[in-house]
């Protein structure tokens, strides 16, 4: 923390020292807008994605929530329609960090536990982001490779930047009412967001889903002043939800339904930003960040079976996390940036269970992390190179490096890199996990038409795992952290193609496929493979823009296909649906498919929307397990129309 300080104080003086340099808005913009990323004229990045807000409000299956349009991309997919959690490459949404204008937070999303086997709060994941779309200026997803992911992640980090609204808004639709506010007085701007769950309306009137009555609401509010030669920034946003499940007497078909089951939770984040334009082109920035998650889940229920008489079944369980984080950078030009982020995270679990004993558990970790970035650019060679290093209980080193011959139209990209992250924070002991990662492509790019064919590897090690085989790269549960230990290690492999064209009629289209392998194994056993071993993932993008007498029109359709996910044989162990961690996981789903449809209407200052998630009703299988009739298939969402009506001040 004195090294923030130190900062701060620097930061300060400067501004003394240079009170007459002119600063400009386009500095720091408060909107980056960009052409969509499947049609745009420069070169595609494969490892990072910047996805503006035009993009997800016209991409099909977006539901206001950027991350979920992420499986249209080469190497992307996720785990159930029920939650927005990220695989990329294969590697589990946990691998994935989360972040609010470059800072790191807590996982910002509602009903974590949503699309889970056993019902538990997940660490990156969750059915609907805090963030409404509408707030969202760009969404980025920066892989492990990329230097603006400036932070710990295995995967790769969302990095959701928020500035401030365009316009205020008044906003009807099945996810919820929400509106938005704008006010600018000379360089002072204050916005707002609020937003109410549509399930949340109807089961204040008595409308429940199969037992359930779920809801969830958010508020987001801030301030931006902009400076002839300063940005002082402040937002604070705060999301609550909750999911009650009542006992059924009558019609008991999966062990839930003997369950009260009351689940809530809490998410709080705070910001403050402070940006100094130095020069033209050099700036130093502050950042400032607070994030917490709290949520309980407290299940009652009694259970009869033919065995036995009827008997009590209790859990009640408690969930605390936060994050605070300070940021100091500073660039000069476009060839020189160092900074500094140190990270304090505290996380505390309290379970209680009747049928079993389980610990407490609590950590705090305090981390530092470094880094310089620099570039070097020699006739047709371009070298882009991010030093960086993080200190915890000893040093990690996660650099890496970029290096591109360009000629013409053509590239060659050669991409190396290490990358480190903790991946059971209820230990204030436990090591980190690390991974080298490569990426070699080669792009074409020619006015509106983009091609890329490359090939990946990402090695693992030290990824906790227990005796038998039960691995972090599978999952992450809380409840099956007893003897643990890092004696994993990983690899993911594969090759991967992308084009994309736009036509001159307003047509564009989108094709990409990534081909790969993920297998683990431990000191106990050979090569398994992962949960997450998809194998194959295809993607079909497709998209136009019609201009009406009045108005225009869009039509967008995505069709996502991914080889079958790998479980671990389902048991029913105290009298709870779980998995056999004495064996790999060896049952294999079906292949996933599901076509996304989209049609926006634009009319002066009306906008309307029909987005369709599983145009077709495919039931994908989720996961096996047994329950009180026997072994059952879950099935993943089907189709989910979303019809929404915006207006504009």
């Amino acid at each position: 923390m004195r090294f923030s300080f130190v900062l701060y104080s620097l930061l300060v003086l400067i501004q003394i020292v240079f009170p007459s340099i002119i600063y400009s808005q386009d500095t720091i913009p408060s909107q980056i807008i960009e052409e969509v990323v499947f049609v745009a004229n420069k070169i595609y990045e494969p490892t990072s994605l910047k996805i503006t807000n035009r993009d997800f409000k016209r991409l099909a299956a977006s539901f206001d929530d950027p991350s979920r349009i992420l499986m249209h991309y080469p190497g992307f997919s996720n785990a159930n329609d029920q939650a927005n959690g990220i695989i990329y490459h294969g590697l589990p949404s946990h691998f994935s960090g989360w972040q609010l204008n470059g800072l790191e937070i807590v996982n910002p999303n509602h009903l974590s536990n949503a699309g889970t086997f056993s019902d538990v709060s997940s660490l990156s994941a969750g059915g609907v982001n805090i963030f409404s779309g509408n707030l969202i200026n760009r969404y980025d997803y920066n892989t492990s490779l990329n230097k603006d992911m400036k932070g710990t992640a295995l995967a790769g980090i969302s990095n959701i930047i928020i500035d401030s609204l365009d316009r205020s808004y008044a906003q009807l639709s099945l996810l919820g009412l929400e509106a938005g506010f704008r006010n600018k007085n000379k360089n002072h701007i204050v916005y707002g967001n609020y937003r109410y769950s549509f399930t949340g309306l109807l089961g204040e009137i008595g409308v429940s889903f199969g037992n359930e009555k779920i809801a969830f609401n958010d508020l987001l509010v801030g301030y931006t002043f902009n400076g002839k030669n300063n940005k002082f920034s402040l937002l604070y946003s705060t999301g609550r939800s909750s999911n009650i499940h009542k006992r059924s007497l009558d019609n008991i078909t999966v062990l839930k339904d003997y369950f009260n089951i009351d689940y809530s939770s809490t998410i709080n984040i705070f910001q403050l930003r402070y940006n100094l334009k130095i020069k033209s082109d050099s700036r130093l920035n502050f950042g400032f960040s607070y994030s917490d998650y709290k949520d309980r889940r407290d299940a009652l229920g009694y259970i009869k079976t033919m065995q036995t008489d009827s008997f009590e079944v209790v859990s009640n369980d408690r969930n605390y996390i936060y994050k605070l984080v300070f940021h100091q950078e500073l660039k000069l030009k476009n060839w020189f940036v160092f900074g500094v982020k140190e990270i304090n995270n505290v996380f505390d679990f309290e379970p209680y269970h009747i049928s079993a004993v389980y610990k407490f558990r609590n950590g705090n970790r305090w981390s530092i992390n470094p880094y310089l970035q620099k570039q070097i650019s020699y006739s047709n060679f371009n070298i882009d190179m991010n030093l960086s290093a993080l200190y915890d209980n000893g040093f990690y080193y996660t650099p890496n490096m970029k290096v591109s011959y360009q000629l013409n139209n053509h590239s060659i990209n050669f991409i190396g890199g290490m990358s480190a992250q903790i991946l059971n924070p209820y230990n204030e002991n436990e090591d980190y996990t690390t991974g080298i990662n490569y990426d070699i492509n080669y792009q074409y790019s020619k006015n509106k038409f983009t091609t890329n064919i490359g090939v990946f590897l990402h090695d693992l090690n030290h990824i906790p795992s227990d005796n038998n085989y039960y691995s972090a790269i599978n999952s992450f549960n809380i409840l099956n952290l007893d003897n643990i230990f890092p004696n994993t290690s990983a690899i993911t492999k594969g090759v991967y193609a992308h084009i994309s064209k736009e036509l001159n009629n307003g047509l564009w289209l989108n094709l990409n496929s990534t081909i790969f392998d993920l297998k683990y194994k431990s000191s106990n056993y050979d090569w398994q493979n992962a949960e997450t071993n998809y194998g194959k993932i295809y993607n079909f993008n497709i998209g136009k823009k019609i201009k009406l007498r009045k108005g225009s029109m869009f039509i967008s359709s995505s069709f996502h296909y991914r080889g079958g996910a790998f479980q671990y044989p389902p048991i029913f162990f105290n009298f709870t649906p779980t998995v056999d961690y004495s064996q790999p996981p060896l049952i294999r789903l079906g292949n996933y498919k599901r076509l996304d449809l989209r049609i926006n209407y634009t009319k002066g200052k009306v906008f309307w929307s029909l987005d369709i998630q599983n145009a077709l009703n495919t039931l994908n299988g989720a996961y096996q397990y047994f329950d009180i009739g026997g072994l059952r298939t879950q099935k993943q969402l089907g189709m989910i129309p979303v019809l929404t009506y915006k207006y504009s001040f």
